[in-house]
């Protein structure tokens, strides 16, 4: 379809039309500059994604894409090591105003086997961008907390997977506190231990964040000092995903368990609003105890929705919360092997007809409970 025509069908359903340019490696330079040309002459904002397995030689590629910052509404980059990355940003944005661009997504594929102080091509690429809103970055190295485009950012995905020599966390918190209008907060981990101080439960060390609203962060250790250490009295949405791979799953030592109820503590303290709570491959220090305080009226008073995905919450856990949570209107169990049909119609009694149940890949709850439920309680 040519982008006139796109243009035409957006402007009729009431959305801002922009048009969309894939650089992989198979892109033509003259196919590139074809396409700029006639979205220029559209006049469309850009939609860039730039995925190159081999950054050897790109110098007339991001010579042509640096003479259309200012019309680039998204960029993605996507590249093998961090050397590339420094390149690429450097040589498309360095200098280069960037009034249009609300998403900068920037992705490495392979682990950074030395230390570098910080992602120094940030500082001076793709700025002014007074639109910027989204932001997703590798966790190492982080960008220098004085880069411009914090200021701005209301969403912001840290991706840790390939960090090698794991997170600076004191590094991190200082760059959260740096963005006053942050709203939405993902950290994507692999399972890292956190060998950081502030690993220790009773680490001093509060993050302000006072505009944020929901919180996704992962991987045993780093994923909870992060969590813990938030002051978010808007937080109203919490997901924790504590998954390891297959080979380390038995080994949920005290170190990673026991931070688990105490973080959900401190957000219990600190976020008094949260109506919705996942927990996902998540193992408890003291199971009954611990999930007795989390399905009780006392820990989030004002929650709405629970998700628990594969966690080791059993049939006795489950039955501490019947007359509990008065404001819960909906619970989903996934993968949770040790929950029967009956301890779900139990947990249910006395709630309203409208409270949803949502049951997937739970083996001891069988399609008769699903029928017994669906006559008090709805079932998806």
């Amino acid at each position: 379809m040519h982008t006139a025509t796109q243009r035409l069908g957006a402007l009729k359903q009431g959305i801002k039309p922009w048009a969309r340019l894939l650089v992989n490696r198979q892109y033509d330079l003259a196919d590139v500059r074809r396409k700029l040309e006639d979205y220029h002459d559209d006049g469309l904002p850009l939609d860039v994604r730039v995925r190159l397995p081999d950054v050897e030689d790109t110098s007339s590629l991001t010579k042509l894409l640096r003479q259309h910052v200012p019309r680039f509404r998204t960029l993605h980059i996507h590249v093998p090591v961090h050397e590339d990355a420094e390149k690429t940003v450097s040589s498309i944005g360095e200098g280069q105003p960037a009034p249009l661009l609300e998403r900068l997504n920037i992705t490495v594929q392979h682990e950074l086997h030395q230390y570098i102080p910080s992602f120094a091509a940030l500082q001076n690429a793709f700025y002014p961008s007074p639109r910027l809103t989204h932001l997703s970055l590798p966790a190492s190295p982080l960008p220098d907390i004085t880069i411009p485009h914090l200021s701005t950012v209301t969403s912001l995905m840290i991706d840790s997977i390939q960090a090698h020599y794991g997170v600076d966390l004191f590094y991190l918190s200082d760059m959260l506190e740096s963005m006053p209008h942050l709203q939405h907060f993902t950290f994507k981990g692999s399972d890292n231990f956190s060998f950081c101080v502030m690993s220790r439960l009773d680490h001093p060390r509060v993050i302000s964040m006072p505009n944020l609203v929901s919180v996704d962060v992962s991987a045993p250790g780093c994923g909870l000092d992060i969590l813990r250490a938030l002051d978010a009295p808007l937080l109203t949405d919490v997901r924790f995903n504590g998954y390891r791979p297959l080979e380390y799953q038995e080994e949920f030592e005290e170190s990673l368990t026991i931070p688990i109820p105490a973080s959900l503590r401190r957000v219990s303290e600190r976020s008094p609003k949260l109506t919705r709570l996942e927990l996902r491959s998540t193992v408890m220090h003291n199971p009954l105890d611990d999930y007795r305080w989390i399905l009780s009226d006392d820990a989030f008073p004002q929650l709405e929705v629970l998700r628990l995905n594969a966690v080791d919450i059993s049939d006795d856990a489950l039955l501490m919360g019947v007359g509990q949570m008065r404001n819960l209107k909906r619970i989903e169990l996934i993968n949770c092997e040790d929950v029967s049909g009956e301890a779900v119609q139990r947990f249910v009694q006395g709630r309203d007809k409208d409270f949803t149940v949502l049951v997937v890949s739970c083996p001891s709850i069988t399609q008769e409970d699903m029928m017994e439920l669906a006559e008090t309680v709805i079932v998806e």
